[in-house]
């Protein structure tokens, strides 16, 4: 059974948890990488479908998240199955595997992706966390 049941559910865990931690300490560096790197990054989900771009918001400090369809051209995108990143999220997917196991297929510079990707192994209990607070504990279990 998928994680997700609906976009809307997407958007509400993973739009959750991409909203605790756009202005986090770990989203600096993020942001650093991709000033430097241009990097726009759409998640294209499927099962359900849905889509979440990443992008550097006007003030410079924060990343902004965009939900669904938008006019923001990405650089990169990474399309998977929403239960895919949430195995991303807990910690039990591999960018560059998932990538090379074509779990995850990217449109755009991989490299990008790679060179933000260990900057964002802190946001995993993030995550985990707020999928505790929203009472989903049932999808802390191994899927």
């Amino acid at each position: 059974m998928a994680v997700f049941q609906s976009e809307k559910e997407v958007y509400e865990l993973l739009g959750d948890f991409f909203e605790q931690v756009k202005n986090s300490p770990a989203a600096k560096e993020v942001i650093k990488v991709a000033e430097e790197n241009g990097a726009i990054v759409t998640f294209k989900f499927t099962e359900p479908t849905s889509s979440i771009t990443w992008k550097v918001a006007e003030d410079g400090e924060s990343i902004e998240a965009v939900y669904g369809e938008s006019d923001v051209q990405p650089e990169l995108i990474l399309e998977m199955a929403a239960d895919v990143a949430h195995q991303f999220w807990l910690g039990e997917v591999d960018l560059a595997r998932a990538v090379a196991r074509q779990q995850i297929k990217a449109t755009g510079p991989l490299s990008k992706a790679l060179m933000v990707a260990p900057h964002l192994d802190v946001w995993k209990e993030v995550y985990k966390r707020t999928l505790k607070e929203k009472g989903r504990e049932d999808l802390l279990v191994n899927i």
